[in-house]
């Protein structure tokens, strides 16, 4: 899953006290829900800025859900990225499991 805030900053050490809240708090929201969504036992994050050879250039945070014995390396040359209708309906199903949790 990937948060990206609306206003647009390049690095994290632009943003002020209140955006990075924001941006922690929904991460941590959206840690939650992967467990419940997608069967994790837990997530890892990690946040991605105005870095060498980077795609996205605007602050974003990566939750990836785990699991035991998942094997998961970054980058993973042997993962294939999903396709449109799987990454829709994966977005979906997150949607409708954060909005049945209270906010934390």
């Amino acid at each position: 899953m990937l948060i990206i805030p609306r206003a647009h900053v390049t690095k994290l050490i632009d943003f002020d006290k209140a955006l990075i809240e924001e941006l922690y708090t929904v991460a941590a929201q959206v840690s939650a829900a992967v467990r419940d969504c997608f069967g994790a036992s837990g997530a890892t994050l990690f946040q991605g800025d105005e870095a060498p050879e980077q795609t996205l250039l605007h602050v974003h945070v990566h939750v990836v859900p785990r699991r035991a014995d998942d094997n998961f390396r970054l980058p993973d040359p042997l993962i294939e990225e999903l396709g449109r209708e799987a990454r829709q309906l994966q977005a979906l199903a997150l949607r409708q499991t954060l909005s049945a949790k209270p906010p934390l």
